[in-house]
C-alpha cells in the first residue's frame, strides 16, 4: 500500500481496517491501528507491547469500553484514516528517518501512534495503552531496546559506545533538511485501475520536493 512500509507494517494497516469493521466503525482510528499492531503478533511493536503485558484481548476490551460501536457495518471497500491516525502515520516516516531507516515497520507505527498521543490531546490509542499500564516513554524504551539502529553515514547508533551526541531529529534523505521543520503535505488524487479517482495525501519535504510516502487522504473525523 505505501512504498516504505515493510510487509508487516502493510498487514497492521489491513488488520486496522479488519478491526474497524468488527467495530462497525466507519473510519480508521488510532485505536485501529493500535489493535492491527497487536493482532499482528510477530512484529517489533507486538513483541514491545508484549514486554509491557499489553495483550491484544485486554486492548480490545478498552477500546470498547472507550468507543462505542457503530450501529450499521460500514460499507466495502476503503474506510477513511482519521486526522489523528493520519498524523500517527506521518510520524512514523519521521520516526524511521530519525533512526536512519530507508524503511517504514511496525516499531515505527507504534513511535507514531505514541508521540501523535503526546503532542496533543491524548487520542484513543495512547488512552488505551495508559489504562492498560503501558506509558510513552515505557514504550519508547521497549520499542529501542528490540531494535538495533544502522549507522551508515554516520547515523546515531543506539546499541554502540560513543561520545557523539544523537542528531537533533530526522533528516530528508535527498537534501538533508531538518524534516522537522520542512515536512509538508498535500492533498492529490490518482486514477485507480479501475478508472476511479483515489483520495492521497503527498507528504514531501519543502526544501527539495522530494516524496517521502503517499498516506490515505479523505479523513473521517476522529471522536
Amino acid at each position: 500500500m505505501f512504498e516504505r512500509f515493510t510487509d508487516r507494517a502493510r498487514r497492521v494497516v489491513v488488520l486496522a481496517q479488519e478491526e474497524a469493521r468488527l467495530l462497525n466503525h466507519n473510519y480508521i482510528g488510532t485505536e485501529h491501528l493500535l489493535l492491527g499492531l497487536l493482532s499482528e503478533g510477530e512484529g517489533v511493536a507486538a513483541r514491545a507491547l508484549a514486554a509491557l503485558n499489553v495483550t491484544p484481548e485486554a486492548a480490545r476490551a478498552q477500546v470498547k469500553s472507550m468507543v462505542s460501536g457503530g450501529t450499521e457495518a460500514p460499507p466495502a471497500g476503503y474506510i477513511p484514516f482519521t486526522p489523528r491516525a493520519k498524523k500517527a502515520l506521518e510520524l512514523s516516516l519521521r520516526n524511521a528517518l530519525g533512526l536512519g531507516h530507508s524503511f517504514i515497520g511496525t516499531e515505527h507505527i507504534l513511535l507514531g501512534l505514541v508521540q501523535e498521543g503526546s503532542e496533543a490531546e491524548a487520542g484513543v490509542a495512547v488512552g488505551v495503552l495508559h489504562a492498560l499500564g503501558a506509558e510513552p516513554d515505557a514504550i519508547r524504551q521497549q520499542v529501542m531496546a528490540q531494535i538495533s539502529v544502522p549507522g551508515p553515514g554516520g547515523a546515531w547508533s543506539r546499541t554502540a559506545s560513543s561520545s557523539q551526541d544523537p542528531p537533533t531529529g530526522p533528516l530528508c534523505p535527498q537534501c538533508r533538511a531538518l524534516t522537522t521543520e520542512t515536512v509538508h503535505t498535500a492533498a492529490i488524487t490518482i486514477p485507480s485501475p479501475e478508472g476511479e479517482l483515489l483520495p492521497l495525501v503527498a507528504v514531501y519535504c519543502g526544501m527539495c520536493g522530494a516524496t517521502y510516502t503517499l498516506l490515505p487522504g479523505s479523513p473521517a473525523a476522529e471522536p
